[in-house]
């Protein structure tokens, strides 16, 4: 038995090829409901099988990254299998601290300071139809409170409140549009949160403008954003991302 064990760690080992380190550095602004983040992300690719960078490579890639905005600091905790480039599935363990009251009432009614924590399970899909690209992303995150569960938590980034007895909220992101040259891209960016237990939705929907730069890119948009604690109003978004391996 423990040779078998130990012949099927050579035979796993010898499939993974082109490994390598990569690093993400992700940064976000919006105009309304405001906010501000850095996510900084370093991942190892372990390549299981087809050529590397291929769109038929398959891989996974552990992950840890941290987040730090005016009210909130984190880290997750990820894995990632994609079994071909343009599909990938996850699993992750994302740990949040929220330090900061806002000057409105969804603090004055609500649970504002304190831990966010959740499970969170995703499949995202690349697609490519003629001169239309996408990208679809849909996420179940799994939230587990450990502090009062008396009121109702904020979760600053959507501005919806999640239930304090195991919330379970349904994210889906979906960004379609189409090339302009090599280094630009336009499109919309849907964004769409729907709570099992906690109180109303989360909805954007942008105009989006994208300039890849090498390793750099940059997204500007303008659009709109409601949830259930901020009403609907113009919003405006900037993104910036430096990946390098």
């Amino acid at each position: 038995m423990r040779s078998f064990f130990i012949t099927t760690l050579l035979v796993i080992s010898s499939a993974l090829h082109a490994n390598e380190l990569e690093y993400t550095l992700d940064s976000a602004a919006r105009s309304y409901s405001s906010g501000l983040s850095v996510t900084p992300t370093v991942a190892y690719k372990f390549s299981l099988w087809g050529e590397s960078d291929s769109p038929l490579e398959g891989a996974i890639r552990p992950k840890i990254s941290t987040e730090v905005s005016p009210s909130t600091y984190g880290g997750k905790a990820e894995l990632e299998f994609a079994p071909v480039t343009f599909i990938k599935l996850s699993v992750a363990r994302k740990l949040l601290r929220r330090f900061t009251n806002f000057d409105d009432d969804s603090c004055r009614y609500n649970n504002c300071i304190g831990s966010l924590n959740s499970t969170d399970v995703s499949i995202n899909a690349l697609f490519k139809v003629s001169a239309i690209m996408g990208n679809l992303k849909f996420t179940k995150a799994f939230y587990d409170n450990k502090d009062d569960k008396s009121q109702k938590l904020v979760d600053p980034s959507t501005y919806t409140l999640i239930s304090p007895n195991k919330e379970i909220a349904n994210q889906i992101e979906a960004i379609v549009g189409t090339p302009i040259t090599d280094a630009w891209f336009t499109g919309v960016l849907i964004q769409n949160v729907e709570l099992q237990k906690g109180d109303g939705n989360q909805n954007g929907q942008y105009l989006l403008l994208k300039k890849q730069n090498g390793h750099t890119n940059y997204v500007v948009g303008a659009g709109r954003f409601e949830s259930e604690l901020k009403s609907a109003k113009p919003s405006f978004l900037f993104t910036f991302k430096y990946e390098w391996k």
